[in-house]
């Protein structure tokens, strides 16, 4: 499994801006997303910070709720 994730940030590192907008949740909060997890992550001029890696099946509501995307 990392090394799937690894390959999916490799290709966010070349397009940081390629993952779905999830600015709702953070500013510029962006999600990627690598077999049933997603991938949240804030693009940076010289670094991707990875906020949070989720199971599909997770609330994303609750989370966001108790401040679960705060960077």
């Amino acid at each position: 499994m990392l090394g799937r994730i690894e390959a999916r940030f490799k290709q966010v590192v070349k397009l940081p801006d390629s993952g779905a907008d999830r600015s709702n949740l953070g500013d510029g909060l962006r999600v990627v997303f690598c077999g049933k997890f997603a991938i949240y992550y804030l693009p940076r001029p010289d670094e991707i910070i990875i906020v949070r890696a989720l199971h599909g099946s997770r609330d994303i509501d609750s989370i966001e709720d108790e401040g679960g995307f705060a960077v």
